[in-house]
């Protein structure tokens, strides 16, 4: 997740957020680099097949 891939799908970070079941602050901190995301368990909470 980058802040310049979802800006140029015109979308806030409230709108992966909700998406991933995550607060908008949460989607902040990973685009900052100060959290990590896992990437399956992001691939489970947007429901996409591994």
């Amino acid at each position: 997740m980058s802040r310049a891939h979802r800006e140029a799908a015109g979308q806030s970070q409230e709108d992966p957020a909700c998406e991933a079941r995550w607060h908008w602050t949460f989607v902040s901190q990973v685009e900052r680099g100060l959290r990590n995301v896992n990437l399956l368990k992001l691939a489970d909470r947007l429901r996409i097949d591994r």
